[in-house]
């Protein structure tokens, strides 16, 4: 193991690491309300809808009401 911790193993891998991060974005954004979705090349677009409260509540009525009833408590 020693052989791959000398200044040429560490070098190789911090290339490795540069590298293989190059691509990669530093952070998500994004509103309250929305969700993640990928366009055509892959990259990260915010979608409106589904992850919605008001979304939620249309499919199934008042989403703070039903867990109320099902745990037995007030949200």
């Amino acid at each position: 193991m020693a052989k791959y911790l000398d200044e040429t193993g560490l070098r190789r891998l911090a290339e490795w690491l540069r590298d293989g991060l190059a691509g990669k974005q530093d952070a998500l954004s994004g509103s309250a309300g929305q969700y993640l979705g990928f366009d055509e090349g892959g990259a990260p677009v915010p979608k409106d809808g589904m992850a919605s409260k008001a979304y939620v509540d249309g499919l199934l009525g008042n989403i703070g009401a039903i867990l109320d009833e099902i745990n037995g408590e007030e949200i």
